[in-house]
């Protein structure tokens, strides 16, 4: 189950973050984001996933790539 930890605007899409329990990780807490354009309801798009190195995690790549611009003009969802 996903439960949802933050959301905001973002050149016209939506970032939302969420947090799941991993039983495959010993009940672990994870957290994840995903970057959603801008929609007709309905509407569907092509998906991204973005797997962070060891050191990284889904705010790093929001903070620095640069990317919610660019997914938002080609309606790419973005998931990291």
């Amino acid at each position: 189950e996903l439960t949802e930890i933050a959301s905001y605007r973002c050149f016209g899409g939506m970032l939302r973050r969420y947090e799941h329990i991993s039983p495959v990780l010993g009940d672990c807490t994870m957290k994840l984001s995903a970057f959603i354009p801008s929609a007709a309801d309905n509407e569907k798009f092509p998906a991204v996933i973005w797997l962070s190195g060891l050191t990284c995690n889904d705010e790093n790549f929001s903070q620095k790539a640069g990317a919610f611009e660019a997914a938002e003009k080609l309606k790419l969802i973005l998931i990291m």
